[in-house]
């Protein structure tokens, strides 16, 4: 392999890692966001007993952007492996997909967990499995009247349409 290959390798792999990041410190905010708008207003947290918690949080959180990591990795060594075979805006443009689409499928399940947690004071449980089951035209009905969908939906988009920029922005680089 000539070195400017390797070169581009390292240098996609210094943009995942980069990106996930940021995905991390975006993980980070949503667990902040979470214990403000959901904890008790009579809560006392200590000082220790916050950094403890978030400290377990950042772990978790690192757990699944590594899980995240390792299909990029397999990906960028692949394609270096493969030399001229395959051309390198395939690579670059194949790993903006991917993140844009896990990291995305993992933004829809945290804002399950908020509107589940919202609605009935607890994360996400296997009774949201029952939506289906229930009387669901009138869950729906219920939400619409409790919650400001066009504002949510509206938001979540705002939302997406920043994280596919923020992605294709970073692995462009």
């Amino acid at each position: 392999m000539n070195s400017s290959a390797t070169q581009y390798a390292f240098g996609l792999l210094r943009q995942v890692v980069k990106l996930q990041l940021l995905f991390l410190l975006l993980l980070s905010l949503f667990r902040a966001f979470f214990l403000f708008a959901f904890s008790p207003a009579q809560a006392a947290f200590s000082g220790p007993e916050l950094a403890d918690a978030f400290f377990l949080g950042f772990r978790v959180d690192l757990v699944l952007v590594s899980y995240l990591t390792a299909p990029a990795v397999l990906l960028v060594l692949f394609g270096h492996l493969a030399g001229k075979r395959l051309p390198k805006p395939w690579l670059t443009r194949t790993l903006q997909y991917y993140f844009i689409a896990v990291y995305l499928l993992v933004s829809i399940i945290i804002g399950i967990d908020f509107g589940y947690c919202s609605y009935f004071g607890e994360h996400t449980t296997l009774l949201i499995f029952g939506f289906f089951d229930d009387d669901t035209a009138a869950l729906i009905k219920i939400g619409w009247k409790n919650y400001n969908v066009p504002l949510i939906l509206a938001l979540a988009v705002l939302y997406a349409a920043a994280l596919v920029r923020t992605v294709r922005r970073v692995l462009a680089a």
